[in-house]
């Protein structure tokens, strides 16, 4: 019996996931503030502006770092120029496909498929899927601002928004969604949709999940850490909080898997 869970517990150590988490969470974390300079450039040419993006943000992210956060688009928002978008789309396109990469091997790892899609294809992958998340952000941007206005003009719009909260709704169905896409195309094995749905619902869920209690965390600790380290610690929070998302991508993944043998049967 303990022989049987320890190779079960060997075979998990062996997949590496707070490896791969890692290696993306450096990655995307590189990638942030480049990516918010393309997104808030971009917001100058839309009827949007930082206070929509804020909102985005408010289902994604931790709240209690969420007042960080806003301080830093305001900031960025106002004193960002058109001269940087270049310079921005380039700086965020190579450090998110890198992150993107970093899932992309550790899905590899954990469905036990080897690469062999070689360097330019797997590459080209991570650049689309960098792209298909800047328009998930900007869809997301537009259903926000106009989304709930559409949907007082129509009679089930009304009813639903009596029932449901659509703006919580449409963020956790585009995450699943985007969840979904990641175990269908990123691994270098062909998957289902419906086969990928299982991990999918489980990450989004656990990254709400983990974000609220991660947010209780912080509530608690903020306060009395950062008077010693001052604004470092809350850059050292928001990396750990990207780290654990990635951990639990990784595993919705994981999930997947697992589920795979009965499913085949």
């Amino acid at each position: 019996m303990w022989n049987k869970w320890l190779r079960r517990a060997d075979a998990f150590a062996d997949l590496q996931i707070p490896v791969y988490a890692a290696n993306a969470c450096y990655f995307l974390s590189i990638a942030m503030f480049p990516a918010l300079l393309l997104i808030l450039a971009s917001l100058r040419y839309t009827p949007l502006s930082a206070t929509d993006l804020i909102r985005l943000l408010e289902g994604i992210l931790p709240g209690a770092l969420m007042g960080a956060a806003e301080s830093l688009i305001v900031s960025t928002y106002y004193n960002s120029s058109a001269g940087l978008l270049g310079i921005s789309a380039v700086a965020a396109l190579w450090s998110s496909s890198r992150g993107i990469y970093g899932l992309l091997a550790g899905l590899n790892r954990i469905y036990g498929v080897r690469e062999d899609r070689g360097w330019l294809r797997t590459r080209l992958i991570s650049v689309l899927y960098t792209f298909v998340f800047l328009l998930l952000v900007i869809v997301t941007l537009v259903f926000q601002v106009f989304g709930e206005s559409l949907a007082d003009r129509l009679w089930i719009g009304r009813v639903l928004r009596e029932m449901i909260d659509l703006r919580s709704t449409w963020l956790a169905a585009t995450q699943i969604l985007l969840f979904d896409l990641i175990y269908m195309f990123l691994p270098n094995r062909r998957n289902r949709f419906w086969g990928s749905l299982p991990g999918a619902v489980l990450a989004a869920l656990g990254w709400q999940g983990f974000s609220n209690v991660f947010s209780i965390y912080v509530e608690h600790m903020l306060s009395r850490y950062t008077n010693i380290y001052g604004s470092v610690y809350t850059v050292a929070l928001g990396l750990l909080w990207v780290y654990c998302c990635m951990c639990i991508l990784l595993l919705g993944g994981l999930v997947n898997r697992l589920l795979q043998p009965r499913r085949e049967s």
